[in-house]
């Protein structure tokens, strides 16, 4: 029963504008008020809401795999870049003391 409780949401009149206002039990929140609280849910719009969330999460998950893919060109480039250039630069004699590059 007290399970039962928590899935209705409470309706109480606003002592102000004598309006209906819907209230979670458990939150607090306000889930509806005025006239918005007298409709009733029209549930194809849920569902258009649900399935347009859905197309959603699936581009964004689309767009997450194809960047993953794209990455490891990304950083097979970005290695040989940073080969090449290590190998230009072998004219410079490193330090003696690796300590004293660190100091300069």
């Amino acid at each position: 029963m007290l399970e039962l409780m928590k899935a209705i949401p409470l309706e109480v009149t606003c002592p102000c504008c004598d309006t209906l206002i819907k209230v979670h039990p458990l939150s607090g929140k306000v889930l509806a008020h005025g006239e918005d609280a007298l409709k009733p849910i029209d549930l194809g719009d849920v569902v258009k809401r649900v399935e347009g969330r859905d197309e959603k999460l699936k581009d964004s998950f689309a767009d997450a795999m194809d960047a993953e893919r794209n990455r490891k060109d990304e950083l097979e480039d970005l290695f040989r870049k940073a080969a090449d250039k290590a190998k230009g630069s072998d004219d410079e004699k490193p330090p003696e003391n690796p300590l004293d590059d660190r100091w300069r």
